[in-house]
């Protein structure tokens, strides 16, 4: 009987996904702000983030999680955290979230994505960017050389304003993020 149980309860594990083991971080970080963090914050709709990537790390011995606050559902530009979990806890956090804002506008950006585009070539003098295709963030495409990956994005600096954060492939193909619009 042992026999077969080792070889059924090691094949059971391998089937169900590995993250129904998972430990669920995005409410670690959740409870961490809430339990640490809240009394730095003007406002409490400042503390909402996505979570951006996990990475497992052998000599840490926990995972590596990295997060972007958000306001009204998009990121904040550049505000970004970090923690280290260990055995379901947070051993390790840093952020340079935004805690207060002075104003707050609709959910438009100044300008459109088609415009962003156009006053990137005209700041790089190459007018072929202005014809670049537009991408949403993480979209893929085959012809990567001659397209834009576009994200809007809340500033940082107190405006209120959303802005487009483009990145495109330019000068031998090196990857540059050209900046917010």
């Amino acid at each position: 009987m042992k026999k077969i149980t080792l070889p059924l309860l090691f094949a059971a594990f391998a089937v169900f996904p590995s993250a129904l083991f998972s430990q669920d971080n995005e409410k670690l970080v959740k409870d961490y702000i809430s339990q640490n963090k809240i009394r730095e914050y003007k406002k409490n709709d400042l503390t909402n983030f996505i979570i951006d990537n996990i990475d497992h790390s052998k000599s840490m011995n926990g995972e590596v999680v990295k997060f972007l606050q958000t306001y009204n559902g998009l990121p904040v530009y550049s505000s970004v955290g970090t923690a280290l979990v260990q055995n379901n806890r947070i051993v390790y956090y840093t952020d340079n979230f935004v805690k207060d804002y002075t104003a707050s506008t609709s959910q438009n950006a100044v300008i459109t994505k088609h415009t962003a585009l156009q006053k990137i070539a005209e700041e790089l003098k190459n007018p072929d960017i202005a014809d670049f295709t537009i991408l949403e963030y993480l979209e893929k495409s085959n012809k990567r050389a001659t397209s834009a990956n576009q994200r809007l994005v809340y500033t940082n600096d107190g405006s209120g304003n959303y802005v487009w954060r483009m990145s495109i492939l330019w000068q031998n193909l090196n990857p540059r993020i050209i900046g917010t619009f």
